[in-house]
């Protein structure tokens, strides 16, 4: 059966997005807990590179191939508004060299070279919050360390959402394991480098990360609430 392709409109969401976009309260519109076959393959592979993909434990496994650096995958969910949530793990069978630089994230905005991003790093306790801009520069928004960022092995909660702002520019919050660990507001020209629509999550590192191996679980995509 072939997965339904959501499609939100700007003009639906309008100023009242705006409105709500400092709570972040949001309305559920997608989710995914890759409980069967047919969950799991809602998720769509994007990029280049080798990625192979299985299940385990009611969870969607991804393995990271040769000469590739990054595996991202998107919901059937397009839109600009979003907010995305999954939990992630990387697994222990990930190669012990590897742990501390790899990552296991969460995208809002995404497309084809551009895309906000939260990347955690349980190998090395530590988050970053990215902007991807049309034409491959990166900008990081965010980073820290965190006591409550989980180990290797262990479900990390991530949430991400960027919403438009009363001043014309776009508010991104992100979210690791239910904190709020960076709010930052974007000026609409900053924002307009981002021109992706995709809700997605990946798995991989900035060299080569052959081998490494991650899981996700409980997808959710949600718009502003308008109330």
């Amino acid at each position: 059966k072939r997965p339904i392709r959501i499609a939100i409109p700007l003009a639906v969401l309008g100023s009242v997005a705006a409105a709500t976009a400092a709570l972040g309260a949001t309305i559920p519109i997608y989710g995914n807990d890759m409980s069967s076959t047919s969950a799991r393959s809602q998720l769509v592979r994007i990029g280049e590179g080798t990625c192979d993909r299985g299940a385990g434990a009611e969870a969607l496994r991804v393995t990271v191939g040769r000469r590739t650096r990054v595996c991202e995958l998107r919901t059937p969910v397009i839109g600009s508004n979003l907010a995305i949530s999954a939990a992630a793990r990387l697994l222990s069978s990930t190669p012990d060299a590897m742990q501390k630089r790899v990552f296991v994230a969460v995208g809002v905005r995404a497309g084809s070279d551009s895309q906000y991003q939260l990347a955690v790093f349980p190998g090395k306790a530590s988050f970053q919050l990215r902007r991807d801009a049309s034409g491959g520069e990166r900008t990081l928004l965010a980073r820290g360390d965190g006591r409550r960022i989980k180990e290797v092995g262990k479900p990390n909660k991530m949430r991400l959402l960027a919403f438009p702002a009363a001043d014309g520019g776009t508010r991104v919050k992100a979210f690791v394991n239910g904190r709020k660990v960076a709010s930052v507001l974007e000026d609409a020209h900053s924002a307009s480098t981002v021109t992706g629509r995709f809700t997605t999550v990946a798995v991989g590192s900035t060299k080569g990360a052959n081998g490494t191996r991650a899981s996700f679980d409980n997808i959710k995509v949600s718009v502003p609430d308008p109330f």
